[in-house]
């Protein structure tokens, strides 16, 4: 049956199942071990987070023993339980990779399901790549066919798009074809889900948007390999998950250019641990304070334009926050902590006081302010207006933040970044053991001797 003659499930199912190392762009499978090296210190660190603990109490002990790593515990589980565990403490820290243009976090669901699933049969490290590739390659292209309706409706992306994602990393990781990863999609659709209340009012509920589409999307590639079936219009089918999910959405964008066009290229990096939508304005500021620094005292106000109103529905609407995600999603606390030098890492959202009333005090005057321009995009950039108490004005307009693709983060800020989450936990002679073996990650011939590093 020729290309042409298929539907976009179909045809996503047949790119992802044929990803290949060797038919990848340098830069792609350079692009590819980065996020990989990204989202396993992100996993490392969210061990630490009080959080994952409390998942891992509450899931490990019903779990079935296997082979696959659950990172920090040392202990193996069922392939399932390991993405799961893993996509949590991946996702836990706010630390893990985005897709501004979605939007949805791809490595937190795509590296946990990956390596589980590779660990559970014994594949060699290009195998892992190339699962890898393909799910990022289905979350995306799924992800922006239903954007924006699909955010704007308030339906979190990782859990919705996940499940096909981790069917994808799961399916390549197996061999299976393309029709048995069209079963695996069809199967996997019936898991998406997820709301973004949490960002009206915080809680620790978001800590599991990435562990349940990694494993619900592995369980979707074993039910589909053990016969079970689903429907094949999945996606773009009349009652498919894009009509569902967005009703206004582009099939073509499932499709289009697979294989020539890799969206895994637009990936942002965090260089912070809280909501990607901060980052424009943190950057803002540290810009306005190494030109001419001041302190909270001197500011009577500032505002943050924006363009695009789900920003602020996204970051905007917490001012005091009452738990650690709520200040991860308050740009106006983080921007706060910030001029407070703190510098919105991990472990300044955990031990910060968040009834401090200099930080509330601050938070207090930041407000967001919508103005008019392009609205079809979450990176619209933002302008900082900082108001001081002398009657001057700063103002900078931050157009991409350090890590979006056109202000991207290279191979030295990645790897700072992952010594600086995983060295307190796991000490510099690992995290060097860890960077090595991802660096040779094609070469490798068992990925059970990364997960070990785990």
């Amino acid at each position: 049956m020729g290309v042409s003659s298929l539907n976009e499930t179909a045809r996503l199912a047949e790119y992802t199942s044929q990803v290949r190392v060797e038919d990848l762009p340098a830069d792609v499978l350079e692009r590819a071990k980065l996020l990989i090296l990204d989202n396993l210190g992100c996993q490392v660190a969210g061990v630490e987070m009080p959080w994952a603990k409390r998942i891992f109490d509450a899931i490990a002990p019903m779990s079935a023993s296997g082979r696959s790593t659950v990172v920090g515990k040392g202990i193996s589980l069922a392939p399932d339980a390991a993405a799961f565990l893993n996509g949590v403490v991946g996702h836990s820290n706010e630390s893990d990779d985005t897709h501004l243009k979605s939007p949805t976090h791809p490595g937190a669901v795509a590296i946990p399901a990956a390596l589980a699933m590779g660990e559970h049969v014994g594949v060699d490290g290009a195998t892992l790549i190339a699962a890898t590739v393909a799910s990022y390659e289905a979350q995306l292209r799924i992800s922006y066919s239903v954007s924006p309706a699909m955010f704007t409706r308030g339906h979190h992306p990782p859990l919705a798009v996940g499940p096909f994602g981790s069917a994808a990393a799961a399916s390549r990781t197996l061999g299976l074809g393309p029709e048995e990863t069209r079963s695996a999609f069809s199967i996997a659709g019936s898991f998406a889900g997820g709301q973004m209340e949490y960002t009206q009012t915080g809680g620790s509920v978001k800590r599991l948007h990435c562990g349940i589409p990694s494993a619900s999307g592995l369980r979707a590639t074993l039910l589909a390999q053990a016969g079970v079936t689903g429907p094949p219009t999945v996606l773009e089918g009349k009652r498919g998950f894009c009509a569902a999910f967005a009703g206004d959405y582009d099939r073509d964008d499932l499709v289009r250019d697979l294989g020539t066009t890799y969206l895994l290229r637009e990936v942002s990096i965090k260089l912070y641990s809280c909501c990607h939508l901060n980052h424009q304005a943190l950057d803002g500021m540290r810009d306005l304070l190494e030109v001419q620094p001041f302190t909270s005292d001197d500011v009577a106000r500032i505002r943050i334009l924006t363009t695009n109103p789900s920003v602020i529905h996204h970051v905007g609407t917490i001012i005091e926050p009452k738990d650690v995600l709520g200040a991860q999603f308050s740009i106006s606390f983080s921007l706060a902590m910030y001029l407070h030098g703190l510098k919105c890492q991990w472990w300044d959202y955990t031990s910060i006081d968040l009834n401090d009333p200099k930080l509330v005090d601050l938070s207090r005057r930041i407000r967001m302010e919508l103005v008019d321009g392009d609205r079809s995009t979450f990176q619209s950039g933002v302008e900082l207006v900082v108001e001081m108490r002398d009657g001057t004005v700063r103002e900078l307009a931050v157009p991409y933040a350090k890590g979006e693709p056109e202000n991207p983060a290279g191979r030295v800020d990645v790897v700072e970044k992952f010594h600086r989450l995983v060295e307190p936990v796991i000490g510099r002679d690992r995290a060097d053991e860890i960077v090595s073996v991802v660096d040779g990650l094609e070469d490798l011939d068992d990925v059970r001797r990364l997960g070990g590093l785990l």
